[in-house]
């Protein structure tokens, strides 16, 4: 599990440094699924 989320923030930075944006319409969507929307994106970094 580890090994796929760092895959696919790996390929969200890639995509961000690419296009300006990426972890909010790349990273984000796929970790809710994986993760749950607690643990992707916490209280206490909003």
């Amino acid at each position: 599990m580890a090994i796929i989320i760092a895959f696919i923030i790996f390929v969200a930075a890639f995509q961000q440094s690419l296009s300006g944006f990426g972890f909010s319409l790349g990273a984000m969507p796929i970790l809710v699924q994986l993760v749950g929307i607690q643990l992707a994106a916490p209280w206490w970094l909003c």
